[in-house]
């Protein structure tokens, strides 16, 4: 019976992981992000992501990428980027239903000004 119950827990875990996989978006006025997410053989999710703030300025926006390879646990899937010795870059991603919830740390060197992938996303 406790083999059956684990078996159990770990299958409905792996349905639950499945539904992960997606396009999840955010839009404002000004800014937008779309998250790519796809869960892999081995257990882990790929993301791979981009982000625009100021869409309406004259000269265009300030763009953010992401693409990394992280592992989920408990419904969430973190991303840490270390910038020199003090600074560091966090991302962390909660999904829910329906969407996931992106929150963030620092600052990454690697976006443009102001561009964020923080914020509630809708999954497509």
């Amino acid at each position: 019976m406790v083999i059956l119950a684990f078996m159990s827990g770990v299958w409905a875990e792996e349905q639950k992981l499945g539904k992960v996989s997606g396009k999840y978006t955010r839009e404002t006025e000004d800014e937008s992000a779309t998250l790519e997410v796809k869960l892999l053989p081995d257990g882990k999710v790929h993301v791979r992501g981009m982000s625009l703030w100021g869409r309406n300025r004259k000269y265009g926006p300030n763009i953010g990428e992401l693409d990394f390879k992280a592992s989920i646990n408990n419904g969430r899937v973190e991303y840490t980027e270390k910038i020199g010795k003090r600074q560091h870059y966090k991302l962390e991603l909660i999904f829910v239903e329906g969407g996931l919830s992106g929150k963030e740390e620092g600052i990454s060197t690697n976006f443009g000004l102001n561009v964020t992938f923080a914020g509630e996303y809708k999954k497509k």
